[in-house]
């Protein structure tokens, strides 16, 4: 248990805020920042009705800003996850995440497919990770959190710090690391997910001053 409290309060303080890019994780490579600067918002976003191509299955959760629904690709039989956002609940910064998640690429971040605008909604289609969130697992998040073997939380630890190496390599801060945004496929997987208050990518020191997120 305390090795699981250890764990959230560190993951938590990485990606609120106050988080700064240490100078060895700058890197000369800058594609995902090339492609981010490159792509347009119309460049990636269908204009149709994404169940022409998906059959919606189940929903999976709902969160603050939005819906997650389990889909199947009609043409191949694929399942993935569909994100949807919209009425009220929709957020000025949804082209930043778009453009965001159209750039990255990394084995813990969960894999990016295309995204849908219909009918005033947005559809985000991503990577499908059966297992859920680590929410069930956290105290934070439940009054009867169901502990993790010390090796899975282990796990965990790596897989994030990976994930948010690779980020900060390319001047991307999360700012919102909590169980909620942490995934775990089939396979035992563990990938972060949900950008929209990540910060821009852009070459150089990042220093973030505001607080943000959970």
């Amino acid at each position: 248990m305390a090795l699981a409290v250890l764990f959230f309060a560190f993951v938590v303080l990485l990606g609120s805020g106050f988080a700064t890019m240490h100078p060895t994780l700058r890197s000369k490579t800058l594609t995902p920042i090339k492609r981010y600067m490159d792509t347009k918002v119309t460049d990636i976003i269908k204009e149709d009705n994404p169940q022409r191509a998906y059959n919606f299955i189940r929903l999976l959760g709902k969160g603050s800003f939005g819906i997650v629904m389990e889909a199947e690709r009609k043409s191949s039989g694929e399942k993935v996850a569909i994100k949807i956002v919209g009425g009220p609940m929709m957020r000025s910064n949804l082209p930043k995440e778009y453009r965001i998640l159209h750039s990255i690429s990394h084995p813990n971040v969960a894999g990016f497919v295309e995204i849908y605008s219909h009918d005033g909604s947005s559809f985000i289609v991503m990577e499908l990770m059966s297992k859920g969130t680590l929410s069930p697992h956290s105290h934070l998040m439940t009054p009867k959190p169901v502990p993790l073997p010390r090796a899975k939380i282990v796990k965990v630890i790596k897989c994030l710090v990976k994930a948010l190496a690779y980020l900060h390599k390319y001047g991307i801060i999360h700012r919102d690391i909590k169980p909620d945004n942490i995934m775990v496929g089939a396979g035992d997987e563990v990938k972060l997910i949900d950008f929209g208050l990540a910060s821009e990518p852009r070459d150089g020191p990042v220093v973030e001053s505001i607080r943000c997120g959970s």
